[in-house]
């Protein structure tokens, strides 16, 4: 659409059968300036809080130069991870990204695992699937590990078809990185 459709926003706001069947709607539709859904996750244990404290410094140390505090990224430039489905899709998909780099639409994004153990990675990709209204399950420093280990021999950075095929992350080990 190119702009909002005012009628059924309105609708959708109403409670009742009209109203539950707009704001279904409304969820599926885009337009310019729609505001991002409220999103609720699961909550975040002790540790899981730590891990994201820790992610949003590095954040700002490695990535705000390109993506922005706002995570918006620059015009014509970085991606925008507020908007981005990989944040918070497959967690295999920006594990990949942030350990040997992407080469996109958007450019070049640089590899960061030589930078960063996994403890920072996991800490990184908790807070992107964290901040700004995202709900995503966080990531755990085992679980980059185990995709660091078996990506190990990687040399250039992912492309979008590539990306593509990486199957779900199944929690618990299985299947995470093949």
């Amino acid at each position: 659409l190119k702009s909002e459709p005012v009628t059924l926003t309105e609708l959708a706001k109403n409670s009742g059968e009209l109203g539950v069947l707009s704001a279904k709607i409304v969820d599926r539709i885009d337009w310019p300036g729609k505001p991002a859904p409220v999103a609720t996750g699961p909550k975040l244990t002790a540790e899981e809080e730590k891990r994201m404290a820790a992610g949003e410094k590095l954040y700002t140390n490695f990535c705000v130069g390109c993506h922005l505090a706002t995570g918006q990224g620059t015009q014509g430039g970085s991606t925008d991870l507020v908007a981005s489905k990989l944040v918070v899709g497959n967690p295999g998909v920006v594990m990949r990204v942030l350990l040997s780099g992407k080469d996109g639409k958007s450019g070049l994004m640089p590899p960061l695992g030589s930078s960063m153990n996994d403890e920072q990675v996991a800490a990184v990709i908790t807070y992107l699937r964290r901040a700004w209204g995202h709900a995503a399950t966080p990531v755990a420093a085992a679980e980059v590990q185990e995709v660091r280990g078996v990506t190990s021999l990687r040399k250039t950075p992912w492309t979008d078809e590539e990306l593509s095929k990486v199957p779900a992350i199944f929690r618990g080990g299985a299947n995470i990185a093949r």
